[in-house]
């Protein structure tokens, strides 16, 4: 299921660089090293109970995730769930990846020393002051992950995690197994948990934690099934191994013999703005560069779609320049009134258009100024995909991947579902997964009661909302969240090379030896932040940065806010071909 998973945290940076580093995170990607990874990362605050963990009963585990907007006052959007080591002694709060590796920080010698050192702060933030100790002596078996990212202040920088390779007991959920990970001495992003639901940026002799539970009895299948609720208090869950038959609303549209899961066929399309009283034509897929292929991106926190979907749209109509946001009052769009139909032949997904809207923390707008998370997928590698479906769409569809037959399907998710029904498909005896059937719709509460009063007629004076570009940091940001498809393009371009001459590993980065003091984070953290420096803005164009715009209300006229197009970005890309042959 897609591939940009996790944004960088943030510490008190402006939020220009903020949101760029946050967007960023999702894109613009080359991996170098042996072990490698990529997390994910969903967004809104939730609470989901941890009383509902518990020891499975089949051969599965199924346990709850939590999902924040907001970190240390910067955007966020890791998925996180409790996973305990050993024998009970340590539980560290770990993000998870859809990928494959797996690394914790190991415990400084003394924690407050560590900690308040100023280089070190800003890992023991990400961290949580949560440290692993290791139950033996150091393994010689050196561990790094390396992720080179290229940010709109015209830098290159590296998130890095390196150490050394340990093994122990991990549970989750009451479910034991025993796992080889990474134990960082140094780094300068979120430690993580690597499902293996994408085969990728593993290493085939260390599993990842789905094969793990696979390859020691513990579930029937590599089944990887995700519930996002909607609800920002519930929260969501995964199961592994299993489905859920009580989180989707009838039978699972079932894609299969993609590149990787995640990628599905291309939607047809139409808009709905009930509080308007707006029902668009059906919007057919293009059929263009993305030859009619859209992508699932977990952690991505809003969507890129063609721009014949977003001009139907009535608040953002006027988003007819590449790379602008629109912002609008935070409850401009009424939830279960006005959304965006993506029909799959014979499933339908409704998407709701408030769940686009997200409230970046900034002071310099005001209270009720939201941004709409959406973009021209055009912009992303000269549209390598159709869409690009991020947490808004995982809002509304359950979505089960299965790595070891390449499988996707998706489903018409039921919000707010706190029910359980775990099914294991595959195997001998498992249900085949096309037969599996959820929630029954004539038991759902209708979100329209036929009694509704119709909705209000559309305002006299405009059909459109006062929506003008918003600045600061979501302009920093936007031209990031086009080009989300860069990663894919690396892997594709690497997937081709290993089919005829193998894994060709560029050799490994020097790791940073500790001395004899307090060890501290690897020094790429102290590039992360930067300020705009406009004389290498004038020297080197866009890619030396561009200066944060401040929201003027005076542009306003006739009522629109005039929008403000991104700096632009001179640097080009081969593009492959969209499918390897």
């Amino acid at each position: 299921m897609g591939r940009f998973l996790y944004p960088i945290h943030r510490y008190g940076l402006p939020t220009f660089l903020s949101a760029s580093l946050l967007l960023c995170y999702f894109v613009v990607q080359t991996y170098h090293g042996l072990f490698q990874q990529q997390s994910d990362r969903l967004v809104e605050r939730s609470v989901y109970s941890l009383e509902n963990v518990k020891r499975q009963n089949g051969r599965h585990v199924s346990f709850p995730v939590t999902y924040s907007t907001l970190v240390f006052g910067e955007p966020d959007t890791y998925i996180y769930t409790n996973v305990t080591f050993g024998r009970g002694s340590q539980s560290l709060r770990l993000a998870l990846s859809l990928y494959e590796s797996t690394w914790v920080p190991e415990t400084p010698r003394s924690v407050t020393e560590f900690c308040n050192n100023a280089t070190n702060a800003p890992g023991c933030r990400i961290v949580g002051n949560q440290f692993y100790t290791p139950r033996s002596e150091r393994n010689p078996d050196k561990f790094l992950f390396s992720q080179p990212y290229e940010p709109l202040d015209g830098g290159a920088y590296n998130l890095t995690a390196s150490g050394y390779w340990t093994e122990d007991q991990i549970t989750i959920a009451g479910v034991s197994v025993s796992l080889q990970f990474g134990v960082a001495q140094y780094w300068n992003t979120t430690p993580t948990l690597g499902l293996g639901a994408i085969p990728l940026y593993g290493n085939p002799g260390r599993p990842n934690y789905l094969t793990a539970l696979r390859q020691q009895g513990k579930i029937g299948d590599t089944f990887c099934s995700l519930y996002y609720s909607g609800n920002t208090t519930l929260g969501g869950s995964i199961a592994l191994g299993a489905v859920d038959a009580a989180k989707f609303v009838g039978k699972l549209k079932i894609f299969e013999g993609e590149n990787y899961p995640g990628e599905i066929t291309s939607p047809n399309a139409r808009v709905v703005v009930g509080s308007q009283s707006f029902r668009s034509e059906l919007i057919r897929p293009s059929n263009g560069t993305s030859n009619g292929y859209s992508n699932i991106i977990v952690g991505l926190p809003g969507v890129a779609m063609p721009q014949s979907v977003i001009d139907a749209i009535p608040a953002p109509a006027s988003a007819k320049s590449p790379g602008v946001v629109y912002d609008l009052p935070c409850d401009y769009y009424k939830p279960d009134e006005d959304y965006i139909e993506l029909i799959f032949d014979d499933l339908l997904i409704t998407m709701h258009l408030s769940d686009l809207v997200i409230r970046l923390p900034d002071t310099t707008i005001e209270e009720n100024r939201c941004f709409l998370y959406l973009i021209d997928s055009a912009l992303a590698f000269n549209g390598i995909y159709e869409y690009f479906l991020g947490t808004p769409f995982l809002k509304s569809a359950y979505v089960v991947m299965n790595p070891e037959t390449n499988t996707t399907a998706i489903g018409a998710s039921v919000r707010d579902a706190t029910a359980e029904n775990l099914i294991e498909p595959g195997g001998t005896l498992g249900m085949r997964l096309a037969d599996i059937r959820g929630v029954d719709p004539s038991t759902l509460i209708p979100e329209n009661p036929p009694d509704a009063p119709p909705p209000p007629p559309p305002p006299s004076n405009s059909s459109k909302a006062p929506v003008g570009a918003i600045a600061g940091g979501v302009v920093g940001g936007v031209a990031v969240l086009a080009a989300a498809a860069g990663g894919l393009f690396f892997f594709r371009r690497r997937k081709a090379k290993s089919q005829t001459a193998g894994h060709d590993y560029p050799e490994e980065p020097k790791l940073p030896q500790p001395d004899t003091g307090v060890p501290e984070l690897a020094s790429q953290e102290t590039h992360l932040i930067s300020k705009w420096d406009p004389t290498k803005a004038a020297s080197s164009g866009a890619g030396g940065g561009a200066p944060p715009v401040e929201l003027d209300s005076s542009q306003a006229t006739g009522g629109v806010l005039q929008p403000v197009e991104l700096p632009g970005n001179e640097n080009t890309y081969e593009l492959p071909s969209r499918r390897n042959t």
